[in-house]
């Protein structure tokens, strides 16, 4: 392969993880928004203003922040198990053999070494 065609994928997964941030970064906006005009409208409605619109922006925060953080520490896991998976093994084989040695390992096409 080239090297330009290695940075291809790289760069894939740049853009679809910002997209998951930007993502999260309107969830937390709308959540304290949307909750901020709910508690506007129900505070125009009661006569209470401005406290059940204060009240939203709170509970908006609250759980844009819960979102976020979740979100973030379920990305970070993910993340963690797929560079286990990723990690080579001992030279490209298991148990120590070569392949061809009789040695029983596998070797990193997925063949039995040795059989």
């Amino acid at each position: 392969m080239t090297r330009t065609s290695d940075k291809r994928p790289h760069i894939l997964g740049n853009i679809k993880g910002g997209g998951a941030y930007a993502y999260l970064g309107f969830t937390l906006a709308g959540s304290v928004l949307g909750l901020f005009f709910l508690g506007y409208w129900a505070d125009g409605a009661l006569g209470t203003r401005p406290w059940l619109a204060i009240t939203g922006a709170f509970l908006g925060m609250a759980g844009g922040f819960i979102n976020l953080v979740t979100t973030l520490n379920r990305n970070q896991k993910e993340n963690e198990r797929l560079e286990r998976e990723k990690e080579p093994g001992d030279s490209g084989t298991n148990g120590g053999g070569t392949a061809g040695s009789g040695g029983g390992g596998i070797s990193v096409d997925g063949s039995a070494g040795g059989q």
